[in-house]
């Protein structure tokens, strides 16, 4: 019955989000902003765009060291300039009395005292190239939210409660299927692309500038074309629209929000696609078999916590409790979220009863009465059974502070195993 339940919520959810790509698109005004952002950087010529791509692919906005401290960003300490433009090197021209096109700093003193004058114009020539380092905004310290909405090859900033504990079911189905973890150097001409899964090596390599949220969004889409297209004639669009729609599901069961990034990506995938229907039994399969790996994980996490962590948790709620009753809205309840996106919604209210139920026999700044009427609210909310409802109030509680911190679940990844060869030798990138 768990089983078929839990079906019905993955294909439920899967559809909703599919859904969901048809009605995404970003207004006039967030073109408008995109266009005003990059009016800050140079346009360079069709040659010079090449060189770019060539050398670090998807950049997008390009400055010098300097143009970027101007627009209040610095290059990271561990970023090399690795893109070269061709930059003229121009030299001030003339005519003179003959008509002869010379060059100023060959001119005579007469003639000097005219060009000084504006009675002889001059104007540039270029006389050769110089190769001139620039960097992409990727590797400055410019934050996603630094960047308008319709910015091509945007990133996820950020981290989440459960990216490691999902991250560890993924490797788990990594592991199973004899696909590694690449450990080679990232290069650098791969650029903005967040992540590559080599067929010929069965192996997923991320790109070092990724985020934690981003890692694990990425290392889920790169599994879903190996679950899915090693042997496949599906188009491209097709590919990147399963293993995108896979990475988007696994989050989002597991309220990690990256449709900020999917929704944009999905839409240019799918905007050539006439009929969606029949790929979706594909990221169902993935998406059932992941979630599988991560909840087994979870599962023995939260015996953990039961056993290490309750009493912990049950003291910041308190805290909580105490900090929203006083208007401090800075109470970080980072052990409380952990335990809020690692069991259902019901223990979370049980929790949080248990903790107002102690409160009861404290010295407290918090009346009883307000006490009182917080179980009473919790318990009749428990008690309806309604997981959409118990999981809003959970949700709009948290909202009402604005968290400090954050401390990220860490699991050891497994050894990993020898990844079997195969003879194919292409990549699929992300």
């Amino acid at each position: 019955m768990a089983n078929k339940k839990s079906k019905e919520q993955t294909d439920k959810l899967i559809q909703q989000l599919n859904t969901q790509i048809d009605t995404y698109g970003n207004s006039p005004e967030a073109f408008k902003e995109y266009l005003r952002f990059m009016g800050n950087f140079t346009k360079y010529s069709y040659g010079n765009c090449a060189l770019i791509q060539a050398q670090f692919k998807g950049a997008n906005a390009v400055g010098t060291f300097n143009h970027f401290q101007k627009l209040g960003f610095s290059v990271k300490k561990d970023e090399k300039s690795v893109i070269r433009i061709l930059q003229p090197i121009k030299t001030k021209i003339f005519q003179d009395k003959t008509g002869k096109w010379q060059f100023v700093k060959d001119a005579t003193k007469e003639e000097k005292a005219a060009i000084k004058s504006g009675t002889i114009p001059t104007k540039e020539r270029p006389v050769g190239y110089r190769a001139l380092p620039v960097f992409d905004i990727s590797q400055t310290t410019a934050r996603a939210e630094d960047l308008p909405s319709e910015y091509p090859n945007k990133w996820l900033d950020g981290s989440h409660p459960l990216s490691s504990i999902v991250e560890q079911g993924v490797r788990n189905v990594m592991d199973a299927r004899g696909i590694t973890f690449s450990r080679k150097p990232w290069e650098q001409s791969n650029g903005v692309i967040k992540g590559i899964f080599n067929i010929s090596e069965r192996s997923i390599q991320l790109n070092p500038r990724n985020s934690d949220i981003q890692n694990c969004k990425t290392l889920i889409h790169e599994l879903g074309h190996a679950i899915l297209h090693e042997n496949t004639k599906l188009t491209a669009p097709e590919k990147e629209f399963q293993a995108e729609l896979t990475a988007f599901s696994v989050c989002s069961a597991y309220g990690i929000d990256t449709s900020d990034y999917s929704l944009a990506y999905l839409k240019y995938w799918t905007k050539d696609l006439k009929e969606r229907e029949h790929l979706i039994s594909g990221v169902e399969k993935a998406v059932k078999e992941i979630t599988k790996a991560v909840n087994q994980v979870i599962d023995v996490e939260k015996e953990k916590w039961l056993g290490m962590n309750r009493d912990s948790v049950m003291k910041e709620f308190q805290k909580k409790v105490e900090g929203l009753y006083a208007g401090n809205y800075d109470v970080a309840t980072p052990l409380l979220r952990q335990y809020d996106h690692l069991h259902s919604p019901y223990d979370s209210l049980d929790l949080r009863l248990d903790a107002l139920a102690k409160m009861m026999h404290q010295e407290t700044s918090v009346v009883a009465d307000s006490i009182d009427r917080a179980i009473t609210q919790i318990g009749a909310l428990q008690a309806s059974n309604d997981i959409e409802e118990q999981e809003s109030y959970i949700r709009n509680e948290n909202r009402q502070l604005q968290l400090k911190e954050e401390i990220p679940v860490v699991i050891k990844a497994p050894q990993k195993k020898q990844a079997k060869q195969v003879a194919q030798a292409y990549t699929m990138e992300r």
